[in-house]
């Protein structure tokens, strides 16, 4: 992760990868903005075809002239090295020839072993080979580290070291950028801070690549390629953070990110071969060219974000209260830090592009080297050590702890897995020397100890591994102890408080892999250049690991592989693969719902029935599903429903709230997980229709609120579109390998910035062109605070935003969505909440010059509020397509509410927009706080509205309150009840069909195959008793008569709280009560 790691003794590998695989050639359409291999006179004129021949015979030339030069020459090692070397016996020929520095090959561990003796023991330093055969390597002992960790810049460079071993003046499009070091400035300053934000995007990251590549499905066995599949996941983890989500699942780009990695070691290889005198000609481009083609091919995904970034940035900042939503990655780090170091050279979009590119590099050199030693360490200890069950404990009881999430402070509690990965690195390493800094004052250095001269151009550093491998250090150390480092912390962790001291915890806080303060462990360096990006590499192999261990069963290996030295690099081998097979770990099963009551009651009341058809649900799209059925809200649906034949019920105890369904019949559901605590933490569940066990879930980053009240299906894609109140938009693919279902994020906008601080977020709806509205709001019954204004637009697929405020008005429902067009109603609020206020009724469309056409805009009579068991200040209702012709809501007029009926399209006055308004239910007992019902039966559109005047409210979770479980909040006697159903003409003809004293609080669903409308209901004369026993009640469509009533159950525990009802496919229906979720179906 630090460029001080990348040196000459890593070369060796390179040449590996440029003999092994093949090269591509460069797409001439591509714009660079580096020199280009055409355009040179001499060059075109050796690729015409014409002259083949000579170029052929150039080739050869050359090649015989390189090969003569590179085993003839002599190094370039300066005048002046007074230390001795390591292990000349005497022959010129290893100090002074560069054929005698291939030696340096596979003698690096003897050497080091034999300098440690002869030298380090003894406080001397001594001169190493080097493959280069260019300059002296200089081994320091480790208490001499301020002969070059503490001079200034312009005496030992980190920087000149880096540039001199990845040579960018050939390996990076830039060299100007990458010898600046602007990215690992901005790194020092950025990315420590933006840890615990990063710890849930790269969470998101690892789930999505491990179920990719490691599979889903429980028995099903992989060979998992330790090497390939490391840095594959390394490259994507270390985009997310660069590039947030645009490009990080992209294959092409990744690829080439891989890529442009191992080219940057094959232009190191190839400088290293060629003389100095071909350097300086073919390194621009037979050297280099590999590197300029994965480098546009970067770019072409880079600079376009790189372009909208900065004037998205330009924009927020010329328009604070209109801010557009950006990703905090390094691309508006890059920008911020330029802006604040007053530097504008390096805004222009391919400096930015080129800054990053080194980035990605070094995140992606080292790191994938690790996770495969991590792999291989782990799955090579014996079974009977309990290494991996031991993490797999620590692991699963800190996830636990933090509800099942991970954050920046739950992983600093994986002591287990720290140890695992530090240990790894120390055991198998990734270099044998670094730290390495290049001399760079102009008369050299001198050391004061010795009185030895140092020469310009030398390198300094310290022996690795050595130092990690020293018994007196590290007892057994040629061993994996994997909880080497954190049994000291564990047992402390034990110790009673008394015995606990300020000065051991401080103590044991050094064994952190990240400590670098102590040359005891030297990966990430020392002083002031250590590593900045091993805090990032931490947190990648610890949720990493935490995935793997969790939800895979790994077969050990019978033996570890041992790692290859080439120089000074230790590699582990590529071709080893370990096999995993996923651990599918269900959900524990928790049982039926008992009855909290225990009374005696009839049943079933009332007679089974047939069923009666009614017209086909109208067909809106997009295609979804949702708590009020479709897109249009109208609460119908195609699936039958039970007619009480040998009626049943069945139940599960998982907390579960809305039901929505995929086009195959699979069922997706919020859940409240009630296991990690309370108030639960919010999440979707895969649940099994039949028997309600849980087969996955997922759960949105940082224990964000989810809102399950107006959660989306997409029945086309089986994407999931989520929202939480905090202003995170998520788009949540279900998929299913091999019968098992599996949940992945595959999108992801923060609209923290365009809410005002005070707002939440309520409403996302897809409309057909692919954009996502979204509003603020809340619902004030259901423990939402007041909102003084707000904020609705839509995203469109490329991201960007378009939006609307409103002062004085909070939306209190939810949208509909039909087409292109939406639906909206707003409650008065701040300013307007008066005794004679007035809400809205909003209908728009994405067209029009400002982006957000507002079609039409009605008022409506929001009376003075207050009435009993009130949830909304406004209208309670969400607006209801009636087809593709009418929308309706319930308007909060005193004494008694209005069914309003609106004509979907623009009519030429607010007069003729709205249809008719018909008065519903006992003036002074009047209140509606659902969404209306409506179908179409071929000649009417039928609407059923519920009264909910005087009901209770709903049960919030308030830990620390008392609460009683069979207690009044149960008691619906108090409601004044009533459902009516009111007819609407393709003319516009408004009238009252029936009317049911049936008293409902939840949201009822109508079947058009079985002609019933399916509500919760309670036996309210029971109720004012105390007793509480419920019903699911089946009324008839058409006359509103109550054909019968099923009992579902007893007590608090089958209380509705105003939840969904719903049907599947066999004709089930579902409703979420208190203690999880009930089943009634008909037996034939």
């Amino acid at each position: 992760m630090e460029f001080e790691h990348h040196r000459a003794s890593i070369l060796p590998e390179a040449a590996l990868d440029s003999a092994s695989e093949t090269l591509p050639l460069r797409n001439e359409s591509q714009p660079l903005r580096v020199g280009l291999i055409r355009g040179n006179p001499a060059v075109d004129y050796l690729l015409n075809s014409s002259n083949s021949h000579l170029l052929q015979v150039c080739l050869v030339a050359a090649l015989t002239y390189v090969v003569f030069a590179f085993f003839s020459a002599k190094s370039t090692v300066p005048d002046g090295v007074l230390y001795p070397w390591v292990d000349t016996k005497g022959k010129k020929v290893f100090a002074n020839w560069r054929i005698g520095k291939l030696y340096a090959l596979n003698s690096v561990r003897q050497w080091l072993a034999l300098g440690s003796e002869k030298f380090l023991e003894k406080g001397k330093s001594y001169a190493l080979p080097d493959f280069y055969g260019r300059r002296p390597y200089i081994i320091v002992p480790y208490n001499r580290t301020k002969l070059f960790i503490d001079r200034p810049d312009n005496a030992t460079s980190l920087r000149d070291a880096a540039n001199d071993i990845v040579v960018s003046d050939y390996s990076f499009p830039d060299p100007k950028i990458f010898r600046d070091h602007y990215g690992a400035q901005i790194m020092y300053r950025y990315l420590p801070r933006s840890l615990p934000r990063l710890v849930d995007e790269i969470w998101d990251e690892v789930k999505y690549l491990c179920d990719k590549d490691w599979g889903t499905t429980p028995g099903e066995t992989r060979e998992i390629s330790t090497y390939h599949k490391s840095f594959e996941m390394i490259v994507s983890l270390s985009s997310r953070m660069l590039l947030g989500t645009a490009a990080c699942r992209s294959d092409d780009f990744l690829s080439s990110v891989r890529e442009f990695s191992l080219d940057v070691f094959r232009c190191m290889a190839l400088d290293a071969l060629l003389p100095r005198g071909l350097t300086g000609i073919l390194g621009p481009y037979l050297v280099s060219l590999p590197n300029r083609w994965h480098v546009s091919k970067i770019q072409k995904y880079t600079l376009p974000l790189i372009k909208k970034r900065l004037d998205d940035l330009a924009f927020n900042d010329a328009n604070p209260d209109e801010k557009r939503p950006v990703e905090d990655d390094y691309i508006s780090w890059h920008i911020r830090f330029a802006q604040t170091e007053g530097n504008p050279a390096a805004l222009d979009p391919y400096y930015i592009a080129s800054s990053m590119l080194s980035m990605q590099f070094a995140t992606a050199s080292s790191t994938r080297y690790a996770l495969t030693n991590l792999f291989l360490d782990i799955y090579s200890t014996k079974p009977e050590e309990g290494v991996v069950e031991g993490l797999r404990e620590e692991i699963e009881r800190v996830y636990r702890e933090h509800n099942y999430t991970w954050s920046k402070q739950a992983l600093s509690k994986l002591y287990r897995v720290d140890s695992a990965i530090k240990e790894s690195l120390r055991y198998s390493g990734l270099m044998a020397h670094g730290s390495w800094r290049k001399v760079v004052a102009k008369d050299g250095l001198v050391d004061d100890e010795t009185g030895m001269r140092i020469p310009n151009g030398a390198m300094i550093g310290l022996d690795f591994w050595t130092r990690h491998h020293d018994p007196e250090l590290y007892p057994d150390p040629d061993k994996y102890d994997a909880f080497r480092f954190s049994r000291p912390r564990e047992e402390y962790m034990a110790a009673n408080p008394g015995e606990q001291t300020t000065d051991e915890y401080l103590k044991l806080k050094r064994l952190d892999c990240t400590y670098t303060g102590s040359d005891a462990f030297l990966v990430f360096g020392l002083g002031k250049y250590a590593c900045p990006g091993r805090f990032f590499l931490t947190m990648e192999l610890k949720l990493l690991l935490a995935y793997v261990i969790m939800n895979y069963d790994v077969e050990p290996l019978k033996k570890r592989p041992s790692n290859y030295w080439v120089g000074g690099l230790i590699l582990p081998l590529r071709n080893t693969n370990i096999k995993n097979a996923p651990e599918y770990i269900p959900f524990p099963q928790k049982g039926s719902i008992p009855s909290s009551q225990d009374v005696s009651s009839e049943a079933f009341i009332g007679s089974p029935t047939e069923a009666k058809n009614l017209k086909p649900q109208f067909p809106i799209y997009p295609k979804v599903s949702m708590m009020h059925g479709d897109g249009g809200q109208a609460g119908n649906t195609d699936y039958p429903g039970p007619l009480g034949h040998d009626t049943s019920i069945t139940s599960g105890a998982n907390t579960i709230n809305m039901m929505l369904w995929g086009a195959d019949g699979s069922l997706t559901a919020g859940y409240g997980n009630a296991s990690a605590g309370l108030p639960p933490p919010r999440g979707i569940v895969a649940l099994e229709p039949a028997t309600y066990q849980i087969h996955a879930a997922w759960y949105p980053p940082g224990n964000e609120t989810l809102g399950l009240a107006y959660m989306e299906y997409l029945q086309d894609t089986d994407d999931i579109l989520l929202s939480t109140k905090e202003g995170n938009v998520y788009v949540v693919h279900r998929g299913k390998c091999k019968g098992n279902p599996f949940f992945t994020t595959t999108r992801h906008i923060d609209l923290r910035s365009v809410l005002q601080p005070w707002e939440l977020l309520l409403n996302t709806m897809f409309d057909t062109a692919g954009n996502i509205w979204f509003t603020s709001g809340g619902i004030i019954g259901g423990g939402d605070p007041p909102q003084n204004s707000s904020t609705f637009g839509y995203i469109k697929p490329d991201g960007s935003i378009v939006k609307r405020r409103v002062k004085d008005q909070m939306v209190e429902n939810g949208i509909a969505v039909s087409g292109m067009q939406v639906y909206m109603a707003t409650g008065p609020s701040g300013k307007a909440n008066t005794t004679t206020a007035t809400g809205y009724m909003w209908a728009m469309e994405a067209t029009g010059s400002s982006g957000l056409n507002v079609m039409w805009k009605i008022a409506y009579d929001a009376g003075a509020g207050g009435k009993p068991g009130q949830i909304a200040r406004g209208t309670g209702a969400t607006p209801v397509l009636l087809d593709d012709k009418y929308v309706v809501i319930t308007d909060n007029a005193d004494p008694q509410v209005n069914l309003l009926v609106y004509h979907q399209q623009t009519q030429e006055s607010e007069e003729e927009q709205l249809v008719c308004s018909v008065g519903l239910f006992e003036p002074g007992k009047s209140n509606n706080d659902n969404a209306a019902l409506a179908h179409f039966d071929g000649e009417n559109y039928g609407v059923m509205v519920q009264n909910n005047y005087g009901a209770p409210p709903v049960r919030l979770s308030n830990p620390g309150a008392p609460f009683v479980l069979n207690g009044p909040w149960n008691d619906m006697s108090t409601m004044a009840g009533g459902m009516t159903r009111v007819d609407v003409t393709p003319e516009g003809k408004c009238s009252t069909r029936w009317e049911s004293k049936l008293a409902v609080k939840a949201v009822s669903i109508l079947s058009t195959k079985s002609g019933l409308l399916y509500s919760s209901v309670q036996d309210t004369e029971r109720a004012a008793k105390g007793e509480y026993i419920w019903y699911l009640a089946a009324v008839d469509w058409l006359t509103g008569e109550t054909v019968y009533k099923f009992r579902t159950g007893m007590g608090g525990t089958y209380n509705d709280n105003w939840s969904e009802g719903t049907l599947g496919p066999d004709g089930t229906f579902y409703q979420s009560v208190l203690a999880g979720v009930i089943g009634v179906k008909d037996g034939r």
